[in-house]
């Protein structure tokens, strides 16, 4: 892949992509793609933003393919726990983008339809997988437990808990399980997956 520069500060990297992956139960996959891979801030910052500029995905949604032809590679915060807590780029390709591309190939070959798992689209997506993220059930739980984790940590504590149990959120059984998240997201993880959500629904 080459650099190519741009006017507003954005690095783009374009070029082929080549891979080789495989996973359980299903075939080895040797491919590569043309890809344009944006990066707009550093990576602890913001998620680069992918494109495929060689005409193989289309952008029908049911390719997951974004409204501004970006891919669509999984949630936000799902992409950030796949990354721990020191993200590279190299770690990006390898455990965002690759997996997705794969899945790509065995759908384009009629091997497979997204094997890893698919999210619906738009909010409820997003909603669907933040839920199984933080093991909450109702949605207007998960609201606000992202608005408690968007704080700081030392006054969220002290509100009360989202789930309803009438307690301080740090004495809430709901907070063990946003702690260990807390492992790889940062509270700016958090706060803009958060506005997204809200601009969303």
């Amino acid at each position: 892949m080459r650099f190519r520069p741009t006017v507003d500060g954005t690095i783009s990297l374009v070029g082929r992509l080549p891979f080789f992956a495989s996973a359980a139960g299903l075939p080895d996959v040797t491919d590569e793609y043309r890809i344009r891979i944006d990066i707009v801030d550093s990576l602890d910052k913001a998620l680069p933003v992918i494109y495929e500029t060689g005409g193989r995905i289309s952008s029908a949604r049911d390719n997951h393919v974004n409204p501004d032809s970006s891919l669509c590679l999984g949630s936000p915060l799902s992409q950030r726990l796949q990354l721990g807590a020191t993200p590279t780029l190299t770690r990006f390709v390898e455990l965002c983008l690759v997996p997705f591309l794969y899945a790509q190939s065995l759908r384009e070959r009629d091997i497979a339809n997204f094997p890893f798992g698919e999210l619906a689209h738009g909010s409820q997506g997003l909603i669907d997988d933040y839920r199984m993220i933080f093991g909450v059930k109702d949605t207007g739980v998960l609201m606000g437990l992202l608005d408690l984790l968007s704080r700081k940590r030392r006054r969220a504590n002290k509100l009360p808990c989202p789930c309803g149990c009438g307690r301080r959120f740090a004495c809430c059984r709901l907070h063990a399980t946003a702690h260990r998240a807390r492992a790889s997201l940062s509270r700016w993880d958090i706060k803009r997956a958060y506005k997204e959500l809200q601009e969303q629904i």
